[in-house]
């Protein structure tokens, strides 16, 4: 965060566990090659099974809902062009947590899982996918 800080200061970026539900302590899985790191139990295993990743340490998390995160962060004068949620796997069930009425984004880039358009209450439309990403475009 720190590199991305100073590439990029004026975004802002939020370092924080996501959780489906009530604040909770979440297991962060710290492996090496780092981007390889995670929340998500199975992965973690079939990263070191699989993918040979080394095991560095398991920090307890507190995480946070994503609607919390927005509403801490949202601020309703200024207008967001672009959301990015990259949520190690679990993105489709996180968003279905948020209701996106109550914001004006006009892109969000999700990380390609199970989610659909539908998640996001019809306000979205996929406009582009790329091997990682969907695009989602507000109707």
């Amino acid at each position: 965060m720190n590199i991305y800080k100073k590439v990029r200061p004026s975004d802002t970026c939020i370092f924080a566990g996501i959780s489906t539900g009530k604040a909770e302590e979440l297991k962060y899985y710290k492996l090496e090659p780092w981007e390889l790191s995670t929340t998500n139990k199975e992965w973690y295993r079939y990263a070191v099974d699989k993918l040979n990743a080394n095991l560095i340490e398991v920090l307890d998390v507190p995480s946070k809902t994503l609607e919390d995160i927005i509403n801490e962060n949202y601020d309703k004068n200024k207008k967001i062009h672009i959301l990015s949620i990259d949520i190690e796997g679990t993105s489709g069930e996180v968003i279905k947590t948020c209701d996106f009425n109550n914001y004006k984004f006009d892109i969000l880039v999700v990380e390609k899982d199970t989610l659909q358009s539908n998640d996001l209450e019809n306000n979205y439309d996929v406009q582009l996918e790329d091997k990682f990403n969907k695009y989602f475009v507000r109707i």
